[in-house]
């Protein structure tokens, strides 16, 4: 399918119609205001204190569906359009322009998009007036991070954006407002985003393999309704603005990693190097041994199992939640995010012993560890508990045999819904 333009930041797309009348108009505030034909894209393109914006913008053009030596303009599909935006732009020498630009050459356009361009626009007129109480405003930005307007005015301080002071406020046009900022808003990465960052840009510790194989769970889908259909173009549909979802099922807290990338929680996410990753799932796999019998056949499906359980098993002890670790009376302890069957406690302290680098990031601490703190029986066998009525197993010492194993029989019914994850 073609696509004219594409922003994989845009989570849901707020379409909002602006009528203006000959002689006034009526903002969400319900003041009036003399009527406007200048857009978000008039301004910001010959606002003199904005050319280092514009820059980075014109670096992120895209090539045209239509013709490939033909470039979309980003500015103007962004700021030229009935959709309603407020813009906080950040005046010449508050950024690094040229480290922006290099970044778009060497690949990563929709980083810059999304980071930086995505950190300094929102849905809606927000603007600057009157008081928003002492906490501020939290607004949603159009990478879907929510960054603090605050506060009612004050002396020096202005309406700070982020923490950062606005240089001026309120330039309303027909399709937005334009606040300048002093300095730019700095993106910080959530858990989930900068792991896969680190694995490909980190030139100490390797950790690909585990980020790897959570990311390969990653579904994104093509959301048709909430795009914003283009012209046809040789009798297919094209989008301005195409909207994609995403899912990954391991970022929950039954069993996976629990939501790393949700930016109203705090988490402390263990991230092993390649080597010991491999060399716990090493150990593991000898522990998960499916044998092929009259009724399990098939060999592909047994391995398939091996190589998931092993991985499964592990990455639950990897997560733990800042916010559900008050709960835990033993101070001296930690308890994973993950919240399947019973959750063990490990002592903090062997598992910090292993940390050799540390990221704060905008929704905890990512810690990388060149070793396990667990054992293989500390994972996978735990506390075997009986209902007393089953006399014949009372007398196995479950704690001290630990080798001790019960069998039982798997229907191909039971195996093949098994096979539904994604292995």
């Amino acid at each position: 399918m073609n696509t004219i333009f594409k922003i994989k930041f845009f989570a849901v797309a707020s379409i909002v119609a602006m009528c203006f009348v000959a002689s006034s108009c009526v903002d969400n505030d319900g003041d009036q205001i003399a009527p406007v034909t200048s857009t978000l894209y008039d301004e910001i393109t010959k606002d003199k204190e904005l050319s280092d914006f514009v820059e980075v913008l014109k670096a992120c053009n895209i090539p045209s569906a239509t013709n490939s030596s033909e470039k979309i303009d980003v500015a103007d599909s962004l700021f030229n359009t009935s959709r309603v935006y407020t813009v906080w732009a950040p005046v010449n020498g508050s950024f690094n322009k040229d480290s922006l630009i290099a970044r778009v050459n060497a690949g990563y356009r929709e980083d810059v998009m999304k980071t930086f361009v995505g950190s300094h626009v929102a849905n809606f007129l927000k603007p600057a007036k009157g008081n928003f109480g002492e906490e501020g405003e939290l607004i949603l930005m159009l990478n879907e991070k929510k960054l603090l307007f605050a506060g009612s005015y004050k002396d020096n301080e202005g309406y700070p954006f982020d923490g950062r002071r606005l240089k001026s406020v309120n330039n309303r046009v027909r399709n937005g407002i334009i606040h300048k900022l002093e300095s730019a808003s700095v993106y910080l990465y959530n858990i989930w985003e900068y792991i896969d960052i680190y694995s490909k840009e980190s030139q100490v510790y390797k950790v690909d393999s585990l980020v790897n194989y959570l990311y390969s769970f990653n579904d994104t889908t093509f959301s048709e309704w909430m795009s914003i259909p283009g012209p046809i173009v040789n009798g297919e549909e094209t989008y301005l603005d195409s909207v994609f979802l995403f899912e990954n099922k391991l970022l929950n807290k039954f069993g996976g990693v629990s939501a790393l990338n949700n930016e109203d929680s705090l988490y402390t996410f263990y991230l092993p190097t390649n080597e010991a990753w491999n060399k716990m799932i090493a150990q593991a796999e000898k522990h998960f041994n499916y044998v092929i019998t009259p009724t399990i056949t098939d060999t592909v499906l047994v391995d398939s199992l091996r190589n998931y359980h092993p991985r499964f098993n592990i990455i639950k002890y990897l997560t733990y939640s800042e916010n559900e670790q008050k709960f835990v009376q033993d101070k001296d302890s930690i308890m994973p995010a993950q919240n399947q069957g019973l959750r063990k406690r490990f002592a903090r302290a062997d598992v910090e012993k292993y940390v050799v680098e540390t990221k704060e990031l905008s929704n905890g601490t990512m810690k990388v560890v060149n070793e396990f703190p667990y054992s293989v029986f500390d994972l996978w066998h735990d506390t075997i508990r009986i209902e007393a009525e089953a006399l014949s197993y009372l007398d196995k010492d479950l704690t001290v045999d630990r080798n001790w194993i019960t069998t039982y029989t798997v229907s191909d019914k039971d195996i093949n819904k098994k096979a539904g994850n994604k292995l």
